[in-house]
């Protein structure tokens, strides 16, 4: 069973020791590629989805990928575990309703996936810690030739390379950095960072969880009798989930967590090193404006700061019902006063273990069994009393 293989072995990006961890949580690259003798997928055939599905597989098992990682066909996947890849980010949103034949391929250190049959026939990814760019990049760009030896891919002389999502063609690289800035949300200092950098073609976001597109329940409406001023949200909106992009972007004044979602908005006319610079570029500079705003806070108003995490402790280590939104503002106030050094007995290897523990699908498998939205609460209030105390 897949979750018998991963629940109990995180990701590297989890573990991070690199000195960037304490703003950013990750960076995701993707990168789309269409098979040139093959309508792109909508526009498929069962016969030639499956026929695209099992060409894939074979050349997986030809280069000997498949030594070093599981290929699932989506069908013999639960919904539930296709949730749990979703939330590694090792499986696009799009795949979790998606029918027909469709599969990933999962690298052993969870590092690597190659989607099959989503938007486009292949799209390459790769999830690391910190801003390793250049490493991630190295990697994708490994696989993509080997891939390409074997598999024609799509491919202009004047656009590039040929995807079913316009905003792709060209490199079809999406770039796409997870980035905790806490400090910088208050006011509307990173509205004014979003503008500034929106005009050099980097795209700073919020955050959505979940589809984006379900009303909160009132605890009264689930019949438990305890008032009508605690939310709870569907199950379906209890997971941090992506898209091509890096994530389910939103306005930056509604993010959850103070989390943030940078990513390049073109991929044609410029090439695969530009766009990695202009993201990392971007990023360290927000990185930077934040440790100065953070230093800035710790002068002039430490009494609130230690309010902010003290308050957030203590709710950890005492609430019986926690939202995913709410565990995500939780996990903001802790991992800064983590960063800040006012809570020296976690770390943020510790804390991003516990916001990947805390979605709906990782506690519903942990529960062993899919749950309601007030089972997934209180699962993850435990979750957190459990590893604050």
């Amino acid at each position: 069973m897949l979750v018998d293989t991963f629940i109990q072995r995180a990701p590297s990006w989890v573990e991070s020791g690199r000195s960037d961890a304490d703003t950013v949580l990750l960076s995701q690259l993707t990168l789309s590629r269409a098979l040139a003798d093959v309508p792109f997928p909508e526009r498929c055939t069962l016969d030639e989805l499956s026929s695209v599905q099992e060409r894939i597989h074979a050349t997986l098992d030809a280069l000997n990928l498949l030594s070093k990682g599981t290929y699932y066909p989506l069908d013999e996947l639960t919904p539930l575990e296709r949730q749990f890849l979703a939330e590694r980010r090792l499986l696009d949103r799009g795949f979790l309703k998606e029918e027909g034949p469709r599969g990933v391929y999962v690298s052993d250190d969870q590092t690597m996936s190659i989607m099959v049959n989503g938007a486009d026939h292949i799209a390459l990814r790769t999830v690391v810690t910190g801003l390793d760019l250049n490493d991630a990049w190295n990697r994708l760009t490994a696989l993509d030739d080997t891939l390409s030896a074997t598999l024609d891919f799509a491919y202009d002389d004047t656009l590039g390379f040929l995807t079913s999502q316009l905003e792709s063609v060209g490199t079809g690289l999406k770039v796409a950095i997870l980035l905790h800035l806490p400090t910088l949300s208050m006011g509307d200092k990173i509205g004014r960072h979003a503008a500034a950098l929106i005009e050099h073609g980097i795209l700073l976001q919020g955050v959505c969880t979940g589809g984006g597109e379900s009303a909160p329940l009132q605890v009264s409406d689930l019949g438990q009798g305890l008032g009508s001023d605690i939310l709870l949200e569907h199950s379906n909106e209890q997971s941090l989930l992506c898209d091509m992009n890096g994530g389910i972007g939103g306005s930056v004044k509604d993010t959850h967590g103070d989390l943030f979602l940078l990513r390049n908005q073109r991929c044609l006319g410029v090439s695969e090193e530009e766009i990695i610079f202009q993201v990392r570029h971007g990023a360290e500079q927000l990185m930077a404006d934040e440790k100065e705003a953070r230093a800035i806070q710790q002068r002039d108003g430490l009494r609130g700061l230690e309010d902010r995490v003290g308050r957030a402790e203590g709710v950890a280590q005492g609430a019986r019902l926690i939202g995913f939104s709410e565990g995500l503002a939780l996990l903001s106030s802790l991992r800064l006063g983590v960063e800040t050094g006012l809570l020296p007995k976690c770390s943020l290897a510790e804390l991003n273990q516990l916001f990947l523990a805390s979605q709906g699908a990782h506690l519903a498998l942990a529960h062993g069994e899919a749950c309601d939205a007030w089972t997934l609460t209180s699962d993850r209030a435990d979750l957190f009393r459990a590893r604050l105390n």
